[in-house]
């Protein structure tokens, strides 16, 4: 478990997914994803978390606690292709808890528990251009833009880029020095 001064990160548990469940049920959850609505099934989602999260050592899936109870998840995936390379995810589905820097104190810390905890030398991410926040947050953490793919995504009515950002274990030991 981690913690920072507003959030605590234990890891997910199937207790979680009727939350989960239900921030998935809201459309914008899937635009600030860059994903297509599709809100799933609870017994779905319960099938996911067993096969991909439970049981695939590879996958690093928290759950993110604020004052206001379960708020959100966030993840670190090592690279099928390299041991020290990962794949960051987060989302805040408790929409109350939006645009009060949980997001950004709960990067900070996987950040620091990538790089000191799991030996990590790279993280990477993905998000959408119709997701200025979360970019915000990113670049607090110290990632950066790597690169942009036009027009990948449609969304809320019109198409959207999909931003790639990554930040090495040596910028984040300067910045943290």
């Amino acid at each position: 478990m981690m913690q920072g001064d507003r959030v605590f990160i234990r890891p997910l548990e199937r207790s979680d997914i009727p939350s989960l469940f239900q921030f998935n049920q809201r459309i914008e959850m899937s635009i600030l994803q860059a994903g297509l609505p599709r809100p799933l099934s609870i017994r779905v989602m319960e099938e996911h978390y067993e096969k991909r999260i439970a049981a695939d050592e590879r996958r690093n899936y928290f759950a993110i606690v604020t004052e206001s109870g379960f708020s959100g998840s966030t993840s670190l995936v090592k690279s099928r292709d390299s041991s020290d390379v990962f794949t960051y995810g987060i989302i805040i589905g408790l929409r109350e808890c939006w645009g009060k820097g949980y997001g950004t104190e709960t990067t900070a810390v996987m950040v620091r528990h990538a790089f000191n905890n799991l030996g990590a030398r790279r993280l990477q991410l993905m998000t959408n251009s119709k997701n200025p926040r979360a970019i915000r947050c990113f670049e607090k953490s110290g990632f950066i833009h790597e690169g942009r793919a036009r027009e990948t995504n449609w969304i809320d009515g019109e198409y959207a880029d999909t931003v790639w950002m990554s930040i090495l274990r040596k910028e984040w030991e300067v910045r943290n020095a």
